[in-house]
């Protein structure tokens, strides 16, 4: 915005900055398959989703999801362990990178939309 006064210009210059925080994914449900476990969820209501990433964490999750969080906060414990970019698939087979998962322990996942 320019203003024209008395012959000298004054100029204001504003940003805003928008976060679209999409609705958390539901009913994500990990079964043991093969030497790991095959991770399934709802697909997301948001038309504009690109795809999703999963997560996973040895041991159970302490920290409180919200639906303003954006990420999962640094130090959760939680890995990128797969990424799947259609909206469409909603499964994903996680054999940590084909050496497959240790038994004994419990695993938590995690699944997020993104754009």
């Amino acid at each position: 915005m320019t203003d024209q006064h008395l012959g000298s210009s004054l100029t204001d210059v504003v940003s805003n900055f928008i976060s679209l925080i999409a609705p958390s994914v539901k009913n994500v449900k990990a079964t043991v398959y093969q030497k790991g476990f095959s991770v399934s969820w709802d697909k997301t209501i948001c038309a504009q989703a690109i795809g999703y990433n999963i997560y996973r964490k040895q041991g159970p999750s302490n920290i409180p999801f919200d639906s303003c969080m954006l990420e999962i906060p640094p130090g959760a414990g939680f890995t990128l362990v797969g990424t799947v970019k259609d909206p469409n698939t909603l499964s994903f087979i996680d054999l940590d990178k084909g050496n497959g998962l240790p038994s004994g322990y419990s695993y938590c996942y995690v699944v997020t939309v993104f754009f």
